[in-house]
């Protein structure tokens, strides 16, 4: 993961106004999370606050000074919360493995150089059986300067992705495009227009009127193209 000592994770706070959207995610991830649970990426704490009610303990992994300032002050006086400031590289070379029974990463993978290297680690900290919840931006035509600015080496296609997962050892259970019509207005403001921002006002909007059209429409029919890609993977018991 790229460190980011100084980052000050404005976008976080911007996208932390989105609770329709982290509660779509949460509501795909929710039957799957359980045990021994470690975030990667927990950045300011919009996902732990959410896992917390379905686990028995939980570890967030987060490089940045800031936030592991803020994830302190939101988590630190919880026993069954551990705060590991630490890169994702660093966190998946230590020694203990196959402990885990979920591992989460929500707009993670992308920031990630070497992400085959990364799937591995997850891997590697799962125990039989145990679970990756995984999402990530998606469509390689739709990178823009504000990916750029915040560090995203990629956008994921679908087909790729789950050869990669099968490649790292998991068994891909559920794997679709998410949020296609969010892809529009990506597209347009920061593809086409490079808008490097988060306007506030409009992820409000999006969140309240947008979101639920698409969840309900994707409720019927999975999408063939989305804004980001959703995976639910497991490490097989044998």
């Amino acid at each position: 993961m790229i460190e980011r000592p100084l980052y000050d994770g404005v976008d976080l706070d911007v996208l932390a106004e989105m609770p329709n959207y982290y509660g779509w995610i949460m509501q795909i991830f929710q039957e799957h999370l359980c045990g021994k649970a470690i975030e990667f990426g927990a950045g300011s704490g919009s996902i732990s606050s959410r896992l917390l009610p379905c686990v028995d303990e939980l570890e967030l992994v987060e490089p940045s000074a800031n936030l592991v300032r803020l994830l302190r002050f939101r988590f630190g006086n919880l026993q069954t919360v551990k705060i590991s400031p630490k890169t994702l590289e660093q966190r998946i070379a230590e020694p203990l493995a196959g402990l885990h029974q979920t591992v989460v990463a929500v707009n993670l993978l992308e920031h990630i150089k070497d992400d085959l290297e990364a799937l591995n680690g997850f891997w590697r900290l799962l125990a039989p059986g145990g679970k990756l919840c995984l999402f990530v931006p998606a469509l390689p035509m739709l990178m823009s300067a504000l990916d750029r600015k915040f560090g995203h080496f990629r956008r994921y296609s679908l087909n790729p992705l789950t050869d990669m997962l099968a490649n790292a050892g998991f068994l891909v259970i559920r794997a679709e495009y998410f949020d296609f019509l969010g892809l529009i207005p990506w597209l347009i403001v920061n593809r086409w227009g490079g808008v490097v921002n988060f306007n506030s006002a409009a992820v409000k909007v999006y969140d309240s009127v947008g979101v639920p059209v698409t969840k309900a429409l994707e409720s019927l029919i999975s999408p063939r193209i989305g804004k980001n890609i959703i995976v639910i993977a497991e490490k097989p018991r044998s």
